[in-house]
């Protein structure tokens, strides 16, 4: 039984550590911290010597993932609506390479956070399956400029018409995502006319109306869209 607590205490302290290094986007990490609150739970589970206290806690374990008996469609407006949201309050939000949580992010970490939070609240106020498995699924498959230029695994829509930011297109959305044509740097449209993104040379999330005097929005971009949202 001491080993078990002792197990657990250090599960738990490692679990700790992941969740403070998590600003840079580790799929081990990601799979190691999930793997922790398993042993967390289960050892826990273990610990408890009434058996009521133990259906109790299982229960309550499992709760989090009754929406997935639900697998209707993914509203778009209004996942795109708490998208969007989500993309104007990481304003500010220190640049960090790689970032990819609330100690910082990165170009690529902006609209995947800000998609992933949209995702996880949309699970639970519309009880939807197709949006928890959406949230996992992004959650643990991480993309760079590059990647959501080759289109995510599908899991986005690229127009592979080249633009320029500054040239205003008319049919560009909220919630869109500019790449730059070599899969270099993100950014995200707010509307037509605001760019947010988390610029390396400001060194922290920042919004912009266009046209701006700014070398990213006179650089050739492709226009992407996340599928989920459309």
């Amino acid at each position: 039984m001491n080993k078990l607590k002792h197990t657990l205490l250090v599960c738990g302290i490692i679990a700790i550590i992941c969740v403070v290094i998590q600003p840079i986007h580790s799929r081990p990490i990601l799979l190691l911290l999930a793997a922790l609150w398993f042993v967390v739970i289960g050892s826990s589970v273990a610990l408890m010597k009434n058996y009521k206290q133990k259906v109790l806690a299982c229960i309550c374990v499992l709760l989090p993932l009754l929406p997935l008996v639900n697998q209707g469609e993914v509203n778009p407006k209004d996942l795109t609506h708490m998208y969007v949201e989500n993309l104007k309050s990481s304003s500010g939000i220190e640049y960090v390479w790689g970032g990819e949580g609330w100690m910082g992010l990165d170009c690529s970490g902006l609209p995947r956070r800000s998609m992933i939070k949209a995702l996880f609240k949309y699970t639970y106020l519309k009880f939807n399956g197709q949006a928890l498995i959406a949230c996992f699924d992004l959650w643990i498959n991480d993309a760079s400029a590059k990647e959501f230029l080759n289109g995510y695994g599908g899991r986005v829509v690229v127009d592979g018409t080249r633009y320029k930011i500054n040239s205003v297109r008319s049919d560009v959305k909220a919630g869109d995502i500019a790449v730059t044509y070599g899969g270099v740097h993100v950014m995200a449209y707010l509307d037509k006319q605001t760019i947010i993104q988390a610029e390396p040379e400001r060194s922290k999330v920042v919004i912009d109306k266009i046209p701006c005097d700014n070398s990213w929005y006179d650089a050739d971009v492709c226009l992407i869209r996340w599928k989920i949202g459309s």
